[in-house]
């Protein structure tokens, strides 16, 4: 590995470009017209950001919905600052620019987390593929940007460097706000305060008992639970929604794989962690950083009990549900849904995935666990649950490629060419009329029925809602970018990591 420090040029060089995508997805790009232009889950953030007083604590929203309420609280402001009325159009256009911010605030990061990590020139443009050439950033923001997505891969990233530099009380503040912009940010900020920054002492050469335990336990839970929900429920759709129903045909393959995989993420991510380790770990944890950990999970719990009303819209079992359950609909479908909606570098995860794990390890324990809860809730077929941790994630692949891999410009290029492939900009989100619904959506009503069929081309980048025709053309083309990128790994690794 290589490092580069010479990072300005590379800096302006991608801000440049970011800022050009970014204006491009402003004045260009077409927009969801469901929702009076908020789409979804976007009428409430966008009535949020229209009277921010009045929805927050005259006619307050549920405690879901406040987890998310930060961006739309900054975009209402930003609009009063600035006098424009809030209409529809006007907060669209609101969150149009607070999502291009917030992007522009991400390269910044990802650069000094390159900086700190010392990577060299390929692997810096390895994660910057990863973060913004993708659907989530370049479509979804711009055509749905009613949401808090691009919050929730800001606040990853922003977690990382505040951990990265040892900056444990800006890293709480952060996890604070955060939780009012995306639900398990307090979960991710506790679990990297809680957790020392330096490598714990694992020996990772061999697995040890508990960790083959944990992940063998995990898969069969998952299995009994999965099993559970089909057999003794008759459960054959894990949502709301016009969600593509479970291929009956295929059920059990999906089982499968998904209760291996979640075996697979503890098994090797526990590898040497014993009842020994985790006594050590915890003899390592300061006060202030168990008090901080604690402030975080408190504090934000404590105002949501004061101004939220009525039920939480998803409770951590429905969560739980809708993940595991929409992951065996249909064989390998969050793979396939990842590659669509997040890009082609979360193949590189597989072929690399000793080597991303050691790199964890390598930056602590707090990384190290926040690294295998993102991994487990990648088991999710719907990628936006995901945004989150992925750039942790990325950062790891960028690490673990750079230590393993020659990244020379045709390797980057290579798999920047596939990301832009993915992104598929010549395709509109803007359905033809007069297409006709899959037989799996005839059970469903006749307005759900209709949004699928309206909104195919834009359901075709969400797993949980991916019509069957989509799945199957889409699941072939992620399988021949799999093998080319596993080939070309293979055909540009060092002898020996590090070298």
């Amino acid at each position: 590995m290589t490092a580069d420090y010479r990072r300005t040029p590379t800096m302006l060089l991608q801000l440049a470009l970011l800022g050009a995508a970014c204006v491009a997805g402003i004045v260009l790009s077409e927009r969801v017209d469901h929702g009076e232009g908020f789409g979804w889950d976007g009428i409430v953030y966008g009535r949020v950001a229209q009277d921010p007083v009045q929805r927050l604590l005259v006619d307050p929203v549920g405690p879901y919905q406040l987890q998310r309420v930060l961006p739309s609280v900054v975009v209402g402001s930003f609009l009063r600052v600035a006098g424009a009325s809030p209409t529809a159009a006007n907060v669209v256009l609101g969150f149009l620019l607070y999502n291009a911010l917030l992007m522009v605030g991400m390269c910044v990061l990802w650069n000094r987390i390159a900086r700190r990590l010392e990577l060299s020139s390929g692997a810096h443009w390895l994660g910057f593929i990863a973060l913004f050439v993708n659907v989530a950033m370049l479509r979804n923001a711009a055509y749905y940007p009613v949401l808090t997505d691009v919050s929730a891969a800001a606040l990853g990233l922003l977690f990382l460097e505040l951990h990265l530099s040892g900056r444990r009380v800006a890293l709480a503040l952060a996890s604070i706000l955060g939780a009012f912009a995306w639900p398990l940010a307090t979960y991710y900020g506790a679990t990297l305060l809680l957790l020392p920054t330096s490598a714990p002492p694992l020996d990772r050469t061999r697995p040890t008992r508990l960790g083959v335990w944990l992940g063998g336990a995990l898969g069969v839970l998952a299995a009994a639970g999965c099993l559970f929900m089909y057999h003794e429920r008759g459960y054959r759709s894990p949502g709301m929604g016009p969600i593509t129903v479970v291929v009956e045909e295929v059920v059990y393959v999906g089982i499968v794989l998904s209760s291996v995989y979640l075996a697979l993420v503890v098994g090797s991510y526990a590898r040497g962690v014993s009842t020994r380790t985790v006594r050590t770990a915890a003899a390592r944890l300061r006060k202030i950083d168990v008090a901080l950990a604690l402030a975080v999970l408190l504090v934000p719990r404590v105002v949501i009990a004061a101004i939220a009303v009525g039920p939480s819209f998803m409770s951590l079992k429905d969560f739980l549900y809708f993940a595991m359950y929409g992951s065996v609909t249909r064989p390998a479908l969050p793979l396939v849904a990842h590659a669509v909606y997040l890009g082609p570098v979360v193949l590189m995860i597989a072929p690399l995935w000793s080597e991303v794990r050691d790199a964890a390890a390598g930056l602590g324990a707090g990384v190290l666990c926040v690294a295998a809860i993102s991994l487990l809730l990648l088991i999710s077929p719907e990628s936006r649950q995901g945004l989150l941790g992925w750039p942790m994630l990325v950062a790891l692949i960028a690490v673990a490629a750079d230590r393993c891999v020659h990244l020379t410009r045709g390797v980057v290029a290579t798999v920047g060419l596939l990301a832009v492939i993915s992104v598929k900009p010549w395709m509109s989100f803007v359905t033809p009329p007069g297409g006709a619904p899959e037989a799996a959506w005839m059970s469903l009503s006749p307005d759900l029925r209709e949004q699928a069929v309206r909104y195919r081309r834009y359901f075709m980048h969400h797993g949980p809602w991916m019509p069957n025709r989509e799945y199957v053309v889409q699941g072939l083309v992620v399988l021949l970018a799999a093998v080319l990128i596993a080939v070309l790994l293979w055909a540009h690794r060092r002898n020996r990591c590090g070298t």
